[in-house]
């Protein structure tokens, strides 16, 4: 959920920068002056994405035992006598374990996107490096030409990745919409080795009207958000 939220944050800054410059655009203000109003203007929106999550109780920081309880369990010689080293090796391999993923580290996935992107003329290639570390999840951020963004979640555990989010906002041309179905379908397929491109994107329009896609053991979702676009997802079953 807290990635999420974070996806979340970047798109509304993203969003409305591009918007609100957009707009300072038309009633005729400067290149410098339109986006510097419009990053302001993204900064607050994604101030209040997660204002807004944390009012809701969907995140909430983590509670601390209190500092004198801790100090005195420390302090006592009797609580120290039978304390006991934990198995790291036991507790890795179970976190391991447990983490669901789609089997890829970032450096692969991004291989098998870049040659569907070759196989069907998309222009952009997309990049493996600047993995940004996060409290929850690592994330690579991959802009994809002027209308779609990827976002990679990568596990802090093994260092696959966890999910998969293409997020797309085209300024209501054909032209724009089609690129960003084109790029958002090469990278679902791209999560799921056993889908096609053209399966993919045969498929968007169920997507689009709520149905989830399974191809072995990869769920393809879309979702459509008022005034974030379009958002594409491949998370692992």
């Amino acid at each position: 959920m807290d990635f999420i939220v974070s996806v979340g944050f970047i798109a509304a800054c993203i969003g409305t920068w591009r918007w609100s410059a957009l707009r300072l655009g038309r009633k005729g203000y400067g290149w410098f002056v339109r986006h510097f109003m419009g990053s302001c203007a993204g900064v607050l929106a994604g101030i209040l994405v997660v204002a807004s999550a944390i009012a809701l109780g969907v995140i909430a920081p983590k509670e601390k035992e209190p500092v004198q309880a801790v100090q005195k369990a420390v302090s006592d010689p009797a609580v120290l006598a039978n304390v006991e080293a934990p198995d790291v090796t036991v507790e890795q391999s179970v976190a391991v374990e447990k983490i669901k993923s789609l089997e890829v580290t970032p450096s692969v996935y991004v291989a098998r996107l870049n040659k569907i992107f070759k196989r069907v003329n998309v222009k952009y290639r997309a990049h493996a490096e600047g993995v940004v570390e996060g409290p929850v999840h690592n994330v690579l951020k991959i802009p994809l030409g002027k209308y779609t963004v990827l976002i990679v979640a990568v596990s802090k555990v093994n260092g696959h990745v966890t999910e998969i989010t293409v997020i797309g906002s085209g300024d209501g041309t054909r032209i724009s919409g089609m690129e960003i179905l084109r790029i958002a379908s090469a990278a679902l397929a791209a999560a799921a080795p056993a889908a096609e491109f053209r399966d993919v994107f045969r498929g968007m329009p169920e997507m689009f009207a709520g149905q989830e896609h399974i191809y072995g053991s990869v769920k393809l979702s879309v979702q459509k958000i008022d005034g974030m676009g379009a958002w594409f997802f491949a998370s692992p079953m």
